[in-house]
């Protein structure tokens, strides 16, 4: 069984950051755990945080990276 919660939340990182976080975690009830997530991560404060946004998603099923073939002659 799974289910899908939205999350907006803030909190600090412990060298003073702000983090917001904003949208859904996937989940599984048996056994309890996360399975993913996709949203958007936005990080903030003083010139020792690294300002900006990051986003997460969740590739469709069936989408696979392509593989380059290793040339092992090169060293």
């Amino acid at each position: 069984m799974m289910g899908i919660k939205h999350v907006h939340v803030t909190t600090t990182s412990l060298n003073g950051c702000k983090v917001e976080i904003d949208g859904d975690v996937e989940y599984a009830l048996i056994p309890p755990h996360i399975t993913g997530f996709h949203g958007a991560v936005h990080l903030s404060g003083d010139p020792d945080c690294p300002n900006g946004d990051l986003y997460f998603g969740i590739e469709p099923k069936g989408r696979t990276a392509p593989i380059l073939p290793v040339d092992e002659s090169k060293p």
